[in-house]
């Protein structure tokens, strides 16, 4: 639907093609038939209440007429190389309205000029054709073009204008200057890699004068590279700006709405109650919250006992093997307060939500409850937290988070105006729209090292770009046919007057443009990177770009890195760019033989003694420590095993088993928490308990077994059992 949006494609108008061009039946006519049937049947029903990205564009190609503000506007149209049907009337609308307006595009002005057109800018070249015909068409008097042939910024790096214009040159001529602004680096795996690059970008800075945020670095797929990234940064230092989409799926304010429909819906289960109150949005401290929840744990409170007016006065009854001291009545006060700061404000939504009928009443019911929690206090107080810490990216997502969320509820109602719903299935409609919920993030400093997606993202003037990742199969990427309609599909209904997205060749010749667009985005510094393994030690291979780098850079080196760095690296010095890590390298160092580099590591080892020395204690210690346990005190012999020591079967078999484990359940007493269940050791106990309460009756009354009628022992056995019985867990 969205696709069809986007190239100005009606249902009226599909439907008109299904009348006239395919009206014999066949596999396309039927598939393009029931898609049409729903997107028709979609626009029925939501078309003037559901306004989507999409649908705001038409919205906005509809005000722009009536605008007068835009008579008098300059507009300037760059770094986009292809418009939808959708944008390109927009633009349309924009030239009949506004004074001037300047498009850039990139094109190519080196030889094989046809074929650079056909593939590596096939889309820029469709697109200048299709704004010509557009001015043409809104009658606008197109002005002389201005080829810019010449790139000035290329004047410190001829190699990179070499590689910009002979890359997808078929013959093309070696370049045999100054290689020195293009490297290619070779990582032992992901690691190495990024752990390369962030150490030559404080190298640029510190030795070259750069800033950071004239330094980017470049991916075809993000994800890989995340975590390694955000960790290895943060240890150099290095301030960065991620330019993703951030998921807030799990964020607490999702879970809390998510968690107390569960409540409401599961009748107060155990499992939604503390994933509700675990969220940190519910104003009870977190170590109540565990007094509550061993509390139902080890009495398996749910459901109904909830929501009893009685309170709680369950009381542990200590088994055969156990003695203990009950509750105080302070400790059941309070868990009783805690119950009911927990059931007020739930109480109140399960009233409401029996009465819910309309998605406007599940919206109200769920705004009085997070507005009852203070939740919008709280999430302004995480996200003042945030801010003070330098975490500025997390402090907008709780900022956002709260916008988002309103407009996703004005959004449900909307839709649903009309509409009786049960409570599944608005919880159905309200996961659907969290699921779909991702924030936008912007920098949050000017100083900080663009990451980007090639496919994605647009940075502004690079001096240094680091491509990373450049492997087989990565960049450029894999592709496969995608979306409903076949290439073949698509080509036939083109020939019809249906346009619809590119198909696996056209996609294949973008991803060229890409690999331009990477090796054009530096104007000093070039480095190309790719791992021999991935994150799990599956190797890998080199992408052909390096091999053709290879090829017409034959002068450049591939430099291979790798952390941590050999025992006899023979450029030790490079390693060292920041505290934290000379640290740990001079640690590893002090506990081998080498005297590689003795030198470099005395003057490492007296900086830290002179600058540092806590630290430096620290890393001297964990290296020289040797675990060897050492016997307790006396005293505290006698506190942890009582004299005279009783032992038990059971207690000795656990120290032939495991002497600590002995020592955590015997010295320490330590227990597990306790879990309102009938275990097979509280059984055991049971019948062993019974048969010596039996035994001694027979021995108090002077009786053998063979003396007890069958009658007398099941009346014995009867009164054993009904008094043992609220011995065992809790009468269950």
């Amino acid at each position: 639907i969205a696709e069809f949006k986007r190239y100005r494609l009606s249902p009226e108008a599909l439907f008109g093609v299904l009348e006239e061009q395919l009206a014999e039946r066949s596999l396309l006519s039927e598939k393009l038939r029931e898609i049409t049937t729903v997107y028709d049947g979609y626009c029925r029903r939501f078309g003037a209440e559901s306004i989507d990205h999409d649908d705001m564009l038409t919205l906005l190609l509809e005000k722009i007429p009536f605008d007068d503000d835009l008579k008098d506007t300059v507009i300037f149209i760059d770094e986009f190389n292809h418009f939808l049907p959708q944008e390109l009337a927009i633009i349309g609308a924009l030239m009949k309205k506004c004074s001037g307006m300047t498009i850039a595009l990139t094109l190519s002005t080196a030889h094989e000029h046809e074929f650079l057109q056909r593939r590596v800018f096939r889309q820029a070249v469709q697109t200048l054709e299709a704004l010509k015909g557009l001015a043409l068409k809104e009658n606008v008097m197109i002005e002389e073009d201005i080829l810019l042939d010449h790139a000035y910024r290329w004047r410190e790096a001829p190699a990179l204008e070499f590689l910009a214009n002979h890359y997808f040159a078929a013959a093309a001529d070696v370049f045999k200057g100054d290689c020195s602004s293009i490297r290619l680096i070779e990582g032992q795996n992901i690691t190495s890699e990024v752990d390369w690059a962030a150490r030559e970008i404080r190298r640029l800075c510190r030795e070259e004068g750069f800033h950071y945020d004239e330094i980017g670095i470049l991916l075809r797929q993000i994800e890989p590279y995340e975590l390694a990234l955000k960790t290895t940064f943060l240890d150099y230092d290095i301030p960065y700006f991620l330019d993703q989409k951030n998921t807030v799926r799990h964020h607490p304010l999702l879970e809390v709405i998510t968690a107390a429909l569960a409540i409401v819906a599961e009748n107060f289960s155990y499992q939604s109650i503390f994933r509700y109150l675990k969220t940190d949005l519910i104003p009870i401290a977190r170590h109540d919250i565990d007094l509550l929840e061993n509390y139902c744990l080890a009495y398996g409170i749910k459901g109904y006992q909830w929501l009893s007016d009685k309170p709680w006065t369950f009381q542990k009854r200590y088994t055969m093997e156990e003695n203990g001291i009950a509750l105080s009545e302070d400790t059941l006060a309070k868990i009783n307060d805690l119950r009911q700061m927990v059931m007020t404000p739930l109480r109140n939504l399960q009233d409401q939500l029996k009465e819910a009928q309309k998605a406007e009443d599940y919206v109200k019911s769920l705004f009085i409850l997070l507005e009852a929690l203070l939740v919008p206090e709280t999430l302004q107080k995480w996200s003042m937290e945030a801010l003070e810490t330098g975490k500025n990216a997390l402090a907008d997502i709780h900022k956002q988070l709260w916008e988002q969320l309103m407009a996703l509820f004005d959004q449900i109602v909307s839709i649903s105006a009309d509409d009786v719903l049960t409570l599944a299935d608005f919880t159905a409609i309200l996961t659907t729209g969290f699921d779909n919920l991702d924030l936008g993030l912007i920098p949050t400093s000017l100083d900080q090292v663009f990451i980007g997606s090639l496919h994605r993202s647009r940075s502004h003037e690079l001096k240094a770009v680091f491509l990373l990742g450049v492997n087989e199969g990565v960049f450029p990427a894999r592709l496969e046919q995608e979306g409903l309609f076949s290439d073949f599909e698509k080509a036939a209904l083109e020939t019809m007057g249906i346009k619809l997205s590119p198909n696996v060749r056209e996609r294949l010749y973008d991803e060229e443009f890409l690999i331009y667009t990477a090796l054009t985005r530096s104007s000093r510094y070039l480095y190309i990177s790719y791992s021999l393994s991935d994150n799990d030690g599956k190797g890998l291979k080199s992408s052909a770009i390096v091999r053709r780098l290879q090829m017409l850079l034959p002068d450049i080196k591939t430099q291979y890195v790798q952390w941590p760095p050999k025992e006899n690296e023979t450029k030790a010095l490079t390693y060292l760019e920041h505290t934290s890590k000379a640290l740990g390298l001079l640690g590893a160092q002090l506990q081998t033989d080498s005297a590689e580099n003795g030198e470099l590591w005395a003057e490492v080892y007296n900086y830290f003694l002179q600058e540092r020395p806590q630290e430096l204690r620290r890393t001297l210690a964990g290296l020289f420590y040797t675990h060897q346990a050492k016997n307790l005190a006396p005293s505290l012999v006698r506190q942890l095993y009582r004299s005279p020591i009783r032992l038990s079967v059971s207690s000795l078999e656990k120290y032939r088993q495991c002497p600590f484990a002995h020592f955590l359940s015997y010295g320490l007493r330590l227990q597990e928490r306790e879990i309102y269940q009938l275990a097979s050791v509280d059984v055991g106990q049971f019948y062993h308990k019974a048969m010596e309460r039996i035994n001694d009756y027979l021995v108090e009354k002077q009786l053998s077994w063979r003396e007890l009628s069958d009658e007398a022992l099941h009346q014995l056995t009867n009164d054993v059992v009904e008094e043992l019985a609220p011995q065992l867990q809790n009468e269950i």
